[in-house]
C-alpha cells in the first residue's frame, strides 16, 4: 500500500488499523514499534505523554493570557 509521499530508505507501512470519518481515512501502522524492546516502547509512550502535557500547558497559558487582555 502506498500512502502519501514515498521516502527513500523507508519501508512500506505495516497497516494494523484503518479508520474512516467522513471523507478522511486514517491508517495506523506499527512500523516504529515492531523492532523495539518493551522498554524502548515504554519510553516512546512516556515521551508522547510528556509532549502532550507540555502542549496542553502552553495552550492553557496562551488562552489565559488572551482572557486577561
Amino acid at each position: 500500500m502506498k500512502i502519501g509521499k514515498e521516502e527513500k530508505g523507508k519501508s512500506e507501512p505495516n497497516i494494523v488499523a484503518t479508520y474512516q470519518l467522513g471523507n478522511t481515512t486514517s491508517y495506523i501502522a506499527d512500523n516504529s514499534y515492531r523492532d523495539k524492546t518493551p522498554d524502548e516502547t515504554q519510553q516512546v509512550w512516556k515521551d508522547f505523554y510528556s509532549a502532550g502535557w507540555n502542549i496542553w500547558d502552553e495552550v492553557s497559558r496562551k488562552k489565559g493570557k488572551e482572557a486577561d487582555d
